[in-house]
């Protein structure tokens, strides 16, 4: 479904099946097709999930920009998260419902051309590698304002003016990495299946389709190596910063960093401890998402194909909708976790329903 089908390689991998004469009967034909369970998938629930991660996005959005207190150096960087969420979805499931609607078969992505073949894939990968670094980023902030409170304070002070440029290269590495996948998937080529006969003049009916394709079978391979060993380093880094992170929340400290501790005022303290669980549990849920759709290509690479085609197709699909799921849920687990948060979204939602309840009085 607009995605480079790596277990054919390359289109010169594809051509003989499709140099053949295909009909509706045919085995490989019929795969071709979108199944019931591709269907129940991009009619129903990814457009849920769109729906969904929206609200969940738009009103962490609103609640930020309403509350005072909400407008502090982590909630920036949230609320860049939750951009790149609500343009993943958009670009994704948008994606998924524009090859559903123009095509019956699953690979066709003839409706976007070559374009559809670059620039969408840069633009996906461009929005979830922004949302990997910014994890990253948040953990490393609260792995260092909890272990070096006092120099994380003073450095914040001086540091004000260099979030903006901090997101702004996040926002271009982000960009950066994603053109990588022009390897694996930047290359267009189109092929005619016969679909059947015309009932009434009794002639076949030639259906012209297009697939993206890798440049070549090793630059393939290559890019999601790539993209497979960035993955396990971001993961790791995360499980390391977290884990120092508790220990030091826990008060499993080195002395430097007790000593720094107690000349802050406690509220202080339990307010960041707060905001660190917060981004830990975030994190974790992030990366454990993540992980099914990595083990995919992972799999790819190795070429472990210890499933049907079919199979396949199935386990990719859901993955993808794990991947999405990813998008929806972050501002879940702020107001599950953090107390502060709950209060904003009480503060905001709860005013907005007390005025539309004095609007329809009067």
């Amino acid at each position: 479904m607009g995605e480079p089908m790596h277990q054919w390689e390359t289109c010169e991998a594809i051509t003989p099946r499709f140099n053949e004469t295909l009909t509706a009967n045919d085995t490989d034909h019929n795969l071709m097709r979108y199944s019931a369970f591709d269907t129940a998938l991009i009619v129903g629930i990814m457009p849920a999930l769109l729906f969904l991660g929206l609200v969940t996005n738009l009103s962490f959005l609103i609640v930020v920009v309403c509350v005072p207190f909400m407008r502090t150096a982590t909630n920036y960087y949230l609320s860049q998260l939750a951009v790149a969420d609500i343009a993943l979805l958009i670009t994704a499931v948008g994606e998924k419902l524009w090859y559903f609607i123009a095509s019956p078969f699953a690979m066709d992505t003839s409706v976007l051309g070559q374009a559809g073949c670059i620039w969408v894939p840069i633009l996906k990968k461009t929005f979830s590698w922004v949302s990997m670094l910014l994890v990253t980023l948040l953990n490393f902030e609260k792995f260092y304002a909890v272990c070096w409170p006092l120099k994380h304070r003073t450095a914040q002070c001086q540091r004000k003016q260099g979030i903006r440029r901090r997101i702004f290269t996040i926002w271009l590495t982000g960009a950066a990495v994603s053109l990588l996948t022009v390897l694996n998937n930047g290359r267009y080529a189109t092929f005619r299946v016969i679909d059947g006969q015309d009932k009434l003049t009794g002639q076949d009916n030639l259906l012209e389709i297009g697939v993206c394709c890798p440049l070549t079978a090793s630059l393939d391979i290559a890019t999601l190596s790539i993209y497979g060993v960035l993955f396990v380093t971001f993961w790791l880094s995360n499980i390391f910063m977290s884990a120092g992170t508790i220990r030091a929340i826990k008060g499993r400290k080195v002395a430097a960093c007790k000593e720094q501790t107690i000349n802050l005022p406690a509220r202080r303290i339990q307010s960041n401890n707060l905001i660190a669980r917060m981004v830990i549990v975030n994190g974790m849920a992030y990366f454990l998402l993540l992980i099914p759709r990595h083990s995919y290509n992972i799999a790819q690479v190795a070429k472990l194909n210890l499933l049907h085609e079919s199979q396949r197709n199935i386990v990719l699909n859901i993955t993808r909708i794990i991947l999405y799921l990813n998008s929806v849920i972050n501002p879940v687990i702020y107001v599950l976790v953090n107390p502060r948060y709950r209060r904003a979204y009480k503060r905001v939602f709860w005013c907005q329903s007390k005025a539309t309840r004095e609007t329809a009085r009067t």
